[in-house]
């Protein structure tokens, strides 16, 4: 990024996706932030750290492992783990402004040091026990679908022989389902991929 082109956002302000921050000792709220930004917007966000509140260029010292270890401390603290893009725009110097740009996530919600934050205009907020739930289903919903769930009292006494070799005649005359309807139940229930693998229970 060019140093026109951290202007041109500077002067956009702050806003739903950018925050502006004036040191590398802000890192906590920036990892909070990142992770707003990521549970919030399909396009994610990005912080320019090394510029004030009002938009004013402070710049940040930026040493040899100043990227490093912002990097880790964003794995280290977030869950599951955020991956930034992380630029160095310096004129000369050790000094200059530091770009954390994060993509919106399909693997929201994302933790910031166990909590869950959004963001709110230029505001990064606690997210609400019921907004983080609602994201955790989604997230999971592939899992929680009826077809997939595993029936936990069942055991191979509850499974109906003849059922299950109809569906195999069946299932090969129509769909050539590459199993044999003689063999036995259990190894059919293995290779449909239907049990837990101790066929004390399988899925409905």
């Amino acid at each position: 990024m060019s140093k026109e082109e951290i202007l041109g956002l500077i002067a956009q302000g702050e806003g739903q996706r950018l925050e502006f921050k004036e040191s590398v000792a802000e890192l906590d709220r920036i990892i909070q932030t990142l992770t707003a930004f990521a549970n919030t917007n399909s396009d994610g966000g990005c912080v320019l750290v090394g510029v004030g509140d009002k938009g004013k260029v402070k710049e940040v010292i930026i040493g040899r492992e100043t990227v490093k270890q912002i990097a880790n401390k964003i794995s280290a603290h977030t869950d599951p783990v955020l991956y930034p893009e992380i630029e160095v725009v310096k004129e000369s110097g050790d000094k200059g402004i530091i770009v954390i740009t994060i993509d919106g996530s399909p693997n929201k919600p994302h933790l910031a040091f166990g909590r869950a934050y959004k963001r709110v205009g230029s505001t990064t907020t606690q997210m609400t026990r019921d907004k983080y739930e609602r994201l955790l289903l989604e997230r999971h919903k592939d899992k929680f679908q009826f077809d997939s769930q595993i029936c936990e009292r069942a055991t191979l006494k509850d499974i109906d022989e003849e059922k299950v070799r109809w569906f195999l005649r069946k299932a090969k005359a129509e769909k050539n389902l590459d199993i044999d309807p003689a063999i036995p139940v259990e190894e059919a229930l293995e290779r449909l991929k239907l049990g837990d693998g101790s066929f004390s229970s399988f899925f409905l």
